[in-house]
């Protein structure tokens, strides 16, 4: 199963305290064994400075004072796990990929930017990290309680029974297992499909109707078996003690990928959704682009994304 040794939380850019979800940090790492970076990152503000000023002198005057009160607060904090923090200057989503290459990071979390509607245009932080951070994101919301009794993963099942894609949806699934047994969650695993050509032969059929209730049935058939193969291969990696723990409800809804999922987080009140993000198009029903844009506009679910096996910061 996905394991994790090595958390990074990213702070926000204005933070003065450490956000409640940085507890959510720690308690995975302490289900995990695993060690918490604390990051901060400053933004470059040197062409601002008067000119004549020793910049970098007052740049690591800076950091150094805002590790001391990361530190500090860190120490204020009744635990055993091993955490450490580090403030670095840069354009955050830049250095967080650059300490995740660097230094092999299982995990990011961070709590998701309250974003404006130009922010949201040009594409905020939040949003390059879901799309190019090599390892696993985990998205909070910024409220103080965050509950996770309720896990959806949403997986693609495009293509022939067997596709480069299933890997994947592998990964998905063993992200999500991790989580619904380490919080003793109910899982739901989700596949939204349309069949577009539906409409075209309709238009030709003698009995419309009849054609389109039997080409439904016939591609829900087909998607419940995909499903099934690879909740087979999951269980067959986690063994048939967890596999029945995971309780697992399985949900095939015809529609739209960006209008029905956030309907039905809505409808299964879920706490976290696992997804794949991809930088690039060519994944038919993976959220993709603006879709992830558009359903993590929608929610207030706390948001796990995964990449696929060997995916590599686009340049």
């Amino acid at each position: 199963m996905a394991d994790f040794k090595k958390i990074l939380f990213v702070l926000g850019q204005h933070s003065e305290r450490i956000p409640p979800t940085f507890y959510k940090a720690f308690d995975l790492a302490a289900k995990n064994g695993a060690h918490v970076t604390l990051l901060k990152v400053i933004p470059d503000y040197s062409q601002y400075l008067i000119s004549g000023l020793d910049v970098q002198q007052l740049q690591r005057k800076y950091l150094t004072q805002e590790k001391e009160i990361l530190d500090d607060t860190l120490r204020s904090i009744n635990h055993s796990l091993k955490v450490h923090s580090d403030v670095i200057v840069g354009k955050r989503y830049i250095e967080v990929i650059r300490k995740v290459q660097d230094n092999a990071f299982d995990l990011v979390i961070k709590e998701a930017d309250k974003l404006d509607w130009l922010e949201r245009l040009i594409g905020s932080d939040d949003m390059h990290l879901l799309r190019k951070c090599p390892c696993p994101v985990w998205l909070l919301p910024p409220v103080k309680e965050i509950n996770l009794n309720r896990i959806v993963v949403a997986i693609s099942l495009e293509g022939q029974v067997e596709n480069e894609y299933d890997l994947l949806n592998e990964g998905l699934l063993d992200y999500a297992a991790r989580f619904t047994l380490a919080y003793n969650a109910e899982l739901h695993v989700l596949n939204i499909f349309d069949v577009p050509e539906i409409g075209f032969i309709s238009l030709w059929a003698s009995e419309p109707e009849k054609v389109e209730k039997d080409m439904l049935a016939s591609e829900h058939t087909v998607r419940i078996n995909k499903m099934q193969r690879l909740l087979e291969k999951l269980e067959s990696k986690i063994g048939k003690e967890n596999y029945y723990k995971l309780a697992i409800k399985k949900h095939i809804v015809k529609g739209v990928a960006d209008q029905k999922i956030p309907e039905l987080l809505t409808k299964l009140k879920a706490d976290l959704v696992v997804m794949g993000t991809v930088s690039r198009s060519g994944i038919a029903g993976v959220i993709i682009g603006n879709t992830a844009e558009s359903v993590l506009s929608q929610i207030n679910t706390s948001v796990l994304t995964i990449k696929p096996k060997g995916f590599k910061f686009p340049s």
